[in-house]
Formats: C-alpha cells, sequence, structure tokens
C-alpha cells in the first residue's frame, strides 16, 4: 500500500513538471514575438521545384497591308508613262517581261535602274510555242533570262507562268508541262507568283475608273493583308489606273512594294 502512494505522487509530480515546461516555452516564443530587435522575415522565395517562371513576349503586330503592283505581257510603248507615274509617288512595282515587242526592250533596263524588280514571263508569249515541250519552255525561259541579263547585268530569279500555273490552255499542247515546269522551277531556286486581285485589263475593262474601281473593290474584299495586283502595261487605261490606284492606297494607309523571292507568294492550283 505505500508502495502504491508513493507511485501516485511520483506521476503527480511528471504532469506538473511537464505542464510547467509547456507554460515556459509558451511565454518564451510570445516574449520573442513581442520583442521590436528581432529582424522580421517577410519574402520568403519560392523553393526551385514549385517557382513559377514567366517570360514576356511582344504581342505579335499585323503586318502592314502592302500592294504589290505587278505588270505583264510588256515592255510597249505605254511602259515609259508608267515607270513615270511611279516615279513620281515612289512606287516601286514588279515587271514579268517578254520579248514581243522589241523595239521597247530597252525599257527593261531603265525600269530595273528606277528599282524595279524584273521577272521572266515570257520571250515570244505564244502559248502554243511555250506549252508544246519542255524543251520548247525551257528554251522560251532561257532566252528571256539572256534579255533580262543584257538590260540589267544580271539574271532573274521570280518568275509568271503565261496564264498563270493554273491555265488550262496547255493542255492542249503538252499533258503534266505545268507541274513538270513547275517542280523545274523549285528545283532551281526560283520562285513563282500568280495573283490574288485582277484588274480585268485583259478581259475587257477598258477605262482607267473601271479598272480602278475593280481592283479597289478586290482589295477590300480580300482579308489576307497582301495584294499581288494583276495588271498589263501593254493597256494605256491600265496604266492611267495606277495613279489613281496608288493615290487610293496611299491616302488609305497601304503600302506599296516590290516582289522578290521572300515575298509573300500567292499560287493558284495546278491545273495541268
Amino acid at each position: 500500500m505505500k508502495r502504491k502512494v508513493i507511485l501516485f505522487f511520483t506521476l503527480v509530480c511528471l504532469i506538473a513538471a511537464v505542464v510547467l515546461i509547456a507554460d515556459i516555452k509558451s511565454i518564451r516564443q510570445s516574449e520573442i514575438a513581442d520583442d521590436d530587435s528581432l529582424p522580421v522575415i517577410t519574402d520568403i522565395p519560392a523553393s526551385p521545384e514549385t517557382e513559377s517562371v514567366k517570360e514576356s513576349s511582344p504581342s505579335p503586330e499585323m503586318p502592314e497591308k502592302t500592294i504589290y503592283l505587278t505588270f505583264d505581257d510588256g515592255p510597249f510603248m505605254y511602259t515609259d508613262k508608267l515607270l513615270n507615274i511611279l516615279d513620281n509617288y515612289g512606287v516601286k512595282a514588279t515587271f514579268f517581261v517578254t520579248d514581243q515587242n522589241h523595239d521597247y526592250v530597252d525599257l527593261i533596263g531603265k525600269a530595273y535602274e528606277h528599282g524595279h524588280a524584273i521577272g521572266v514571263h515570257s520571250a515570244c508569249h505564244k502559248y502554243k510555242t511555250i506549252y508544246s515541250s519542255d524543251e520548247a519552255f525551257l528554251n522560251d525561259f532561257r532566252n528571256m533570262q539572256e534579255i533580262i541579263m543584257e538590260q540589267t547585268g544580271q539574271y532573274s530569279d521570280i518568275y509568271r507562268f503565261p496564264g498563270g500555273c493554273s491555265n488550262t490552255v496547255s493542255l492542249k499542247y503538252n499533258k503534266g508541262i505545268v507541274s513538270r515546269m513547275v517542280e523545274f522551277l523549285d528545283e532551281e531556286g526560283y520562285v513563282y507568283f500568280d495573283w490574288n486581285i485582277t484588274s480585268e485589263d485583259s478581259e475587257g475593262l477598258d477605262s482607267a475608273d473601271a479598272i480602278t474601281q475593280t481592283v479597289i473593290e478586290q482589295i477590300l474584299e480580300l482579308e489576307d493583308n497582301y495584294y499581288i495586283v494583276l495588271q498589263h502595261d501593254i493597256y494605256d487605261c491600265s496604266v492611267d489606273a495606277t495613279e489613281q490606284i496608288i493615290k487610293w492606297g496611299l491616302e488609305n494607309n497601304y503600302r506599296f512594294d516590290k516582289l522578290d523571292t521572300e515575298s509573300p507568294t500567292v499560287h493558284f492550283e495546278v491545273a495541268n
């Protein structure tokens, strides 16, 4: 009985000691919290595993609306007048040239000297000849390249198919020739261009006002920001329309540029 009493009092003392130690810790922590001399840590860095890294990048800007004026089938008697119009507005254009009007071939060199792009179109511009065979196509292409070299001092690296790459007239003379020539151009590093705006100057429109209105309407309807306009400098009315198109474009915050191998391309679906 005496032993049980001793054990009971021992247990009571241990419990009292534990409670006392807890009270002392609590008081000490309270004192620490109230001590203004201790540093206060407010910014705790995140661990490498959980830290979130934010990278800022500039917001993509919409490209400028750009009109590429392109002229096929020249040079001709109206090309010099066209060059003057372009010079007056500081606008550069692209000429896909031929040798079908040889008396004006020197205007290729003049256009190049004025800063315009020169592209291969065709030496003879006769579909029956050009598309009769692969050899005939390549001969015509090389003949025009030599003329361009004589006029500009360099070969051209841009091209436009007579009739566009989607023409079906070539089917009358040689099946699959356009497909093969597209492959040839790609392999040799040339870039060919069709168009997404047509002036319809070769389809019956014979007034500058009508051509201008047609071009403007198509530009406004197109959702892209680049507009490759097909015109022909062998028509006086289309040359006159060019000045109106330039005026409208500049007044409405469009820029004008010439084509090169880095320009946006428009390719029709090859039909042959």
